[in-house]
């Protein structure tokens, strides 16, 4: 299956909540892990991020599956349109010009979701995690259900299914992160 990405080069706003600072010393103990895919029940869907760019706003329609599989009467399932309406709102695409199929800026599209809402739905707000701090994610997961994800993928890893990344002394050429492009994920 091809695939495409579309999550644009981060854009960092100092006003952003900053996820840590919200977690109290004796909160009590997270587990190891966290898994809130179960009550989704099989694949989720592709919304058209095999043939557009779309991703940033496909992850907002899988958070919300999550979400509402986990704490609503019915789980919510956005549309392809839904997702495609979304990605011209935050990315300025349009359908049938290829040109205007450039992606978004995470930080544009979680904006968008709780001012607005998109596919569906409204955040209340947004906290950032940093990448390494492997408390906050856990902490993160465990607590609101996922992680919105934005990753910068090697050139290596178009087209396969599964791969593992070398050691970052290693990560050059083919594995130089970002040498592929951005992608956005939920981790739930």
């Amino acid at each position: 299956m091809p695939q495409m990405l579309g999550k644009k080069p981060a854009v960092h706003d100092p006003r952003t909540l900053k996820l840590a600072r919200y977690l109290a010393p004796d909160l009590p103990a997270v587990p190891e892990s966290s898994d809130w895919s179960g009550k989704v029940g099989g694949a989720f869907p592709v919304y058209l991020n095999d043939q557009i760019g779309d991703c940033a706003i496909a992850m907002v329609a899988h958070q919300g599956r999550v979400w509402t599989a986990n704490d609503a009467p019915k789980m919510v399932q956005p549309t392809d349109q839904q997702v495609v309406d979304g990605y011209a709102r935050c990315g300025g695409y349009r359908p049938g010009n290829p040109a205007t199929d450039n992606g978004c800026v995470m930080l544009d599209v979680l904006k968008v979701w709780r001012r607005e809402g998109l596919c569906g739905g409204k955040i209340g707000a947004f906290a950032q995690g940093h990448p390494t701090d492997h408390r906050v994610a856990k902490a993160g997961m465990h607590m609101f259900g996922g992680l919105l994800l934005g990753v910068q993928l090697p050139r290596a890893a178009e087209g396969r299914d599964e791969w593992l990344a070398p050691p970052p002394q290693n990560q050059v050429g083919e594995w130089a992160k970002g040498s592929w492009g951005g992608h956005a994920i939920t981790a739930c």
